[in-house]
């Protein structure tokens, strides 16, 4: 059985492979946001992430981001819609404007 910290990675995981697949470009603000958690978190799950398949993510100097590799592939969502699962996560993480 996963622990909480193990579970929370890998919703992040699963996070990283939809929004890339969909937006082909993601950043540690972009995680920062949507899970509420400290940079230095999202920033040691994101390189925890690129160990795993590192063709997936490129750094772009210039925008500051990472950019889809063209190797890309889903390692963690694998053939679950990233549009689904990201329409999930913002259910289940975001926070009620007053």
């Amino acid at each position: 059985m996963l622990s909480q910290k193990e579970l929370q990675e890998l919703i992040i995981y699963r996070f990283i492979d939809a929004y890339v697949d969909l937006y082909g470009e993601l950043n540690v603000h972009v995680i920062t946001k949507q899970f509420h958690i400290h940079r230095a978190t999202a920033s040691a799950i994101l390189t925890k992430y690129k160990k795993e398949k590192p063709s997936n993510l490129t750094y772009d100097l210039s925008k500051k981001r990472y950019v889809k590799g063209f190797t890309f592939e889903k390692i963690f969502l694998g053939k679950e819609s990233s549009f689904s699962y990201l329409n999930a996560v913002e259910l289940l993480y975001s926070v009620e404007k007053k």
